[in-house]
């Protein structure tokens, strides 16, 4: 997977981010970091790791700290203990309006609109994600990307 801005120009001389599956013939891509929080416009950053450190070989063993990029999915799709850290995260910096169900397939409400949010600061936050490569670049998913109104 390259990330980069399209352009009928592009060569590949030109800057560009690769990474790839930890293994051949794998999907799992190997994470380096994975946390929830924020960049400021002047570069500093705070995340908190919400990582899923477990590598007991009765959970998770080589797949800890791994994950797949499926374009078909709706949402982060955390393991439980990474979610729940999210969701502790999510309730502090909502200052408890925020209400997380933690099952399968969990997921956060808040009791606003998102725009009510938008003022807040709270779509200034998101995920940055530090794949395992030869690089020091991350990808950082805004939190909005996964916000939508409910009807």
């Amino acid at each position: 997977m390259n990330f980069g801005q399209h352009s009928t120009d592009y060569t590949s001389a030109d800057p560009h981010t690769s990474f790839a599956p930890f293994q051949i013939g794998s999907y799992l891509f190997s994470t380096v970091e994975f946390g929830f929080g924020v960049t400021w416009a002047n570069n500093t950053e705070f995340y908190e790791d919400v990582a899923n450190w477990d590598t007991d070989v009765t959970v998770y063993g080589l797949a800890a700290n791994t994950t797949s990029l499926a374009l078909d999915f709706r949402g982060l799709g955390l393991p439980k203990a990474s979610f729940n850290k999210f969701a502790n995260l999510l309730a502090v910096v909502t200052k408890g309006e925020s209400t997380c169900l933690s099952v399968k397939s969990g997921y956060c409400a808040l009791s606003q609109p998102c725009e009510h949010y938008e003022s807040l600061g709270l779509w200034d936050l998101d995920f940055k994600i530090h794949f395992a490569g030869e690089d020091d670049n991350y990808m950082r998913v805004p939190l909005a990307t996964f916000a939508a109104n409910y009807e």
